[in-house]
């Protein structure tokens, strides 16, 4: 997803930069969380946290969900499947992946838990 903030700057996040694999056949059991929030400035630092704080439209969340959505609420629907699957990268759903690996590390599952989010901000 390239979002649009202001004229001139382009904020990339991608699925493919958001990963989370629980996968015991793969890894040996590990617990890492790497959020790198790239910036070399402090306007850019702003317009990190202005994108990661867009809730997207419950109508467009819920035409992609699969599955029976939730109910409208006051909280961010960030994500469009029983299996949390992030549709927007947010503040809440970094949030969420960061406690799933810190709680798998705490109960020093033998799953292997690993997380991955980076944003960088572009001019141009």
């Amino acid at each position: 997803m390239i979002a649009a903030l202001f004229r001139g700057y382009l904020l990339f996040l991608g699925a493919g930069i958001l990963q989370f694999f629980v996968m015991q056949w793969l890894y040996e059991p590990t617990y890492v969380v790497d959020v790198q929030r790239n910036a070399v400035s402090t306007e850019e630092e702003a317009y990190i946290a202005l994108a990661e704080s867009v809730c997207p439209p419950y109508e467009d969340v819920i035409a992609e969900f699969g599955g029976t959505p939730p109910a409208p609420s006051e909280e961010c629907l960030w994500w469009y499947d029983e299996y949390m699957t992030p549709y927007a990268i947010t503040s809440g759903a970094i949030d969420y992946y960061v406690n799933l690996v810190r709680e798998a590390e705490s109960e020093e599952s033998e799953s292997s838990a690993f997380f991955r989010y980076e944003v960088h901000v572009e001019y141009g």
